[in-house]
């Protein structure tokens, strides 16, 4: 009879189960009783053919569990865990995988047809399960961090250009005499601010601006800008505005009273555009290697939902985060590679513009 029940679940068990229970037993992946999780189904995801799910009855196992040992897995199954997904009820875990030789590209060259055909898609590099995008319609803003080398102004770059190629007014805070920005192409599209009165200048512009489209949607009857520029015959131009190292636009260490009033104002334009440029196309895209948690006030910060970290020490991955993942999971001599908000990892574009 046990003989018997063996072969059954021996016939019905996919392709490999026992080799992947002995992998995860390898991994420490196991209950309290020592027992670990049964492979259910292996299949390939409908919505991408490059990944195989893996569906798991998780026999008391938690998912923090899996998550920890997320790179033991890997090494034990051989393969590359893209994401994490609940199954049909609380006994269920689905992985999203590709083969360990299927991982992410060391260097991305950027090409045009990159570019997402989505009215406000911004493709930030490509992961495990396909291209990583943000959509700055929803996401509003966004925080880049990571170390010097790390690839975060490669980067801020290459989403400025796709800003600009669907026609956003692109502005960018550069006090290092604008040397990033040379290139003919920004020279056209990009309006460079190098001092702090022509900065203070344009940030009261840009909080007039948000006064000025709330009655223009006001009067049109319309949420947001995506609405009134399908709906009304006018049309109103996304803008962004971006610093490739805020922090040091901030910092106000060793500054008189003067220069800490005038960061004061500076602070004091960026917050309301943080809170409410969402719905009048108004975002800010900003960037930053100081691992100084006191100089990105907590009014913008709390307000930047999309975030992006490089290579980076425990307190900078925590400042752009709110966690030491990016420290944990991006190696310190990569370059172009960036964990998301969201815990995607990613190999972002080289990008030479």
């Amino acid at each position: 009879i046990v003989g018997v029940l063996a072969l059954l679940v021996w016939l019905g068990s996919p392709r490999g189960a026992v080799a992947v229970q002995n992998g995860l037993l390898r991994a420490g992946v196991v209950n309290h009783a020592g027992e670990p999780p049964c492979l259910l189904r292996r299949y390939q995801a409908p919505d991408n053919p490059a990944l195989t799910i893996l569906e798991f009855d998780v026999n008391g196992v938690p998912r923090s569990m899996w998550e920890d040992k997320q790179a033991d897995i890997e090494t034990a199954l051989n393969i590359y865990i893209a994401q994490y997904r609940g199954g049909a009820d609380n006994r269920r875990l689905l992985l999203y995988t590709v083969p360990a030789d299927g991982g992410l590209a060391t260097c991305l060259p950027w090409n045009d047809d990159y570019l997402s055909n989505q009215v406000f898609e911004l493709v930030m590099g490509v992961g495990l399960a396909g291209p990583v995008i943000v959509n700055l319609a929803d996401i509003s803003h966004m925080l880049i961090g990571g170390a010097t080398g790390s690839g975060k102004s490669v980067l801020l770059r290459c989403l400025l250009y796709q800003a600009a190629e669907k026609g956003a007014a692109i502005c960018v805070a550069d006090f290092k005499g604008g040397v990033d920005y040379s290139a003919p192409f920004w020279q056209v599209h990009c309006t460079l601010i190098l001092d702090e009165d022509a900065l203070l200048e344009h940030l009261s512009n840009m909080v007039d601006t948000i006064n000025i489209r709330k009655q223009i949607l006001l009067q049109a009857k319309c949420r947001n800008i995506d609405e009134y520029n399908e709906n009304s015959v006018g049309h109103l131009q996304r803008i962004i505005f971006a610093c490739d190292e805020v922090a040091e636009l901030l910092d106000k260490t060793g500054l008189g009273k003067e220069g800490k009033e005038r960061i004061d104002k500076i602070i004091g334009y960026l917050s309301p555009i943080a809170r409410q440029g969402r719905a009048f196309g108004i975002h800010l895209i900003l960037a930053t290697q100081r691992p100084d948690a006191n100089v990105i006030p907590g009014q913008i910060k709390n307000n930047v939902m999309g975030r992006a970290c490089g290579a980076a020490d425990n307190v900078l991955s925590q400042i752009i985060l709110d966690n030491t993942d990016a420290a944990d999971l991006i190696p310190k001599e990569t370059h172009g590679r960036f964990l998301l908000h969201d815990g995607t990892v990613f190999q972002g574009f080289w990008f030479s513009m």
